[in-house]
């Protein structure tokens, strides 16, 4: 069976500033995944809105796809990315996912139990801000709460998960 990756993209107005740079970056790597990997785009955007691609195994397609995506105000829908991934996997399995985005304005501990145990963790960072409640307070399922990171010059803190590894190790 061919492999297969979801690539899942936050498409609110928080990342407009960066989208075009962002599309040009991504398309590039979207034309560089080798021949056997099958990804489906997913994205959302607005209030309601998350949509999901077709499973497809060319970049060039793949980069097409990216492109016709426009950002729209929004919030964060990580959950159902989540959701939608596990529906996936439950038709043929999804050896990864990679989610790219800027924010997160859902519950951590609920989004943790939303994925179920991870296999792997390449890079889970939380970002918490004093001024964002619903991150403050206790730490996260995915990150351990262990420790305050560095505190960044917007006042805010980085989490990192313990014993993330590298890719290589995440194919078990």
């Amino acid at each position: 069976m061919t492999p297969r990756l979801i690539f899942a993209l936050d498409a609110t107005a928080s990342r407009q500033p960066t989208w075009d740079t962002a599309c040009q970056l991504q398309a590039e790597m979207f034309r560089a995944v080798p021949a056997g990997l099958d990804v489906q785009l997913v994205y959302y955007r607005s209030l309601n809105e998350c949509r999901a691609s077709r499973w497809v195994s060319s970049g060039e397609r793949l980069a097409q796809l990216m492109s016709r995506i426009k950002c729209q105000a929004g919030v964060t829908q990580i959950g159902r990315v989540l959701a939608h991934a596990g529906r996936e996997a439950e038709k043929a399995k999804v050896r990864a996912m990679v989610f790219i985005g800027d924010a997160m304005e859902e519950n951590i501990d609920e989004l943790a139990a939303a994925a179920g145990p991870p296999r792997c963790l390449l890079a889970v960072r939380c970002r918490r801000c004093p001024t964002t409640s619903r991150t403050v307070g206790g730490g996260c399922g995915l990150c351990g709460g262990r420790g305050q990171g560095p505190v960044g010059s917007d006042g805010c803190s980085d989490y990192e998960a313990p014993g993330a590894t590298e890719i290589a190790t995440c194919d078990k």
